[in-house]
């Protein structure tokens, strides 16, 4: 294997959902830049608190 050779991907893929939702905390997280609670990412989010992180 070269340096420049892709490693397989390791363990399940993740779902479209989860990408797109840490998409969208990332855009949140950015427009704070003093950071946010995680309960303040749920609310803003309309996501369940056991969902943020």
């Amino acid at each position: 294997m070269t340096m420049t050779a892709q490693r397989p991907q390791r363990g399940r893929p993740r779902p479209q959902e989860t990408i797109e939702r840490d998409a969208a905390v990332l855009r949140l997280l950015k427009d704070h830049p003093d950071g946010l609670a995680r309960n303040a990412i749920a609310e803003e989010m309309g996501l369940n608190k056991s969902k943020a992180y």
